[in-house]
């Protein structure tokens, strides 16, 4: 269905935004809620029209037509005000090839965009990721589902493979709700991975009535002491076994969970540790937004930063 939908979307829309014909550009993006329908002169509180002019890119202003004659950008308050110089048409296809997925250097072939551009787009497109989980926090499991949890340590060295390793660790706390498939989850660095640390996301993130599968980490001591809405707790001892023998409990979906996070860093040839956390939150993002409709939901994300 998701495929069907990108092929409807780029047959219909495709040789419009990558065109030079700028007002079936303009009615599309505000259809969508990213450039403005109307406007108020901010001098004399009237209403502004769109107006057509020859010397700036978007061909077109926001004018008051009152004596003020106060001029606007048409992007005035949007999520495209960050790049002037950048037609409207392509930085939309920006913002639909990200959200299907495409990587940056093909995104700059397709668009063609500088690279930095691109990236810089998907920077602002993360950011809006973070702030929609901010305003809509994950929880997990509940009605006995299981939430399986567990900490990884991330390796960073320079974009293209080079230099040192970082000194310091970063470990990730991360927990799964395995009534998903695959696992849907949340996760965070971490400075510690002690018991206060660990319980204090796990108790931020857990819906009542979870039960959590975890390995044999002494942080997980006495969980369902500290954790209130964990009504049971199994663990696996990894020395001895990858399922407990008894409890049936294992960590497989969150190990696995870990393995498409890294994947998606490691086809990046790594990333920044100051960037980590905007990455943790787009993957994150598109686990519960991203898999249906993944261009709908970021265009209401980003309306929500942007309102016009």
């Amino acid at each position: 269905m998701a495929a069907a939908r990108q092929r409807q979307f780029m047959n219909t829309w495709g040789p419009v935004l990558h065109g030079n014909d700028i007002m079936p550009i303009i009615h599309f993006l505000q259809g969508q809620g990213v450039i403005a329908v109307n406007k108020v002169c901010r001098f004399c509180n009237q209403p502004m029209a769109i107006s057509a002019y020859r010397d700036v890119l978007d061909g077109h202003k926001w004018r008051c037509p009152r004596p003020c004659q106060r001029t606007l950008s048409l992007r005035d308050g949007s999520f495209f005000a960050q790049w002037p110089k950048i037609r409207l048409g392509r930085l939309f296809m920006v913002i639909y090839y990200w959200s299907n997925k495409i990587g940056v250097t093909k995104i700059e072939t397709m668009t063609d965009l500088p690279l930095k551009t691109v990236i810089a787009v998907c920077q602002s497109l993360r950011t809006v990721c973070g702030n929609h989980l901010q305003r809509n926090p994950i929880v997990v499991g509940g009605g006995g589902f299981v939430v399986q949890i567990d900490e990884t340590m991330m390796h960073h060295r320079q974009r293209n493979g080079v230099g040192r390793a970082a000194q310091q660790p970063v470990w990730v706390f991360g927990m799964v709700d395995t009534q998903f498939t695959p696992a849907r989850g949340y996760m965070e660095i971490v400075q510690r991975r002690d018991r206060a640390t660990l319980t204090g996301v796990i108790n931020r993130n857990l819906a009542a009535n979870s039960t959590i599968h975890s390995d044999s980490w002494a942080a997980y001591n006495n969980l369902p002491l500290h954790v209130p809405n964990c009504i049971q707790h199994d663990r696996v001892n990894h020395r001895y076994h990858f399922v407990d023998p008894n409890t049936g409990a294992h960590t497989q979906n969150i190990e696995s969970y870990w393995n498409r996070f890294k994947h998606g860093i490691k086809s990046m040839k790594g990333v920044r540790r100051v960037d980590l956390t905007s990455y943790l939150k787009e993957f994150i993002w598109r686990d519960w937004y991203g898999l249906d409709a993944p261009l709908d939901n970021i265009i209401q994300a980003i309306n929500i930063d942007y309102p016009l």
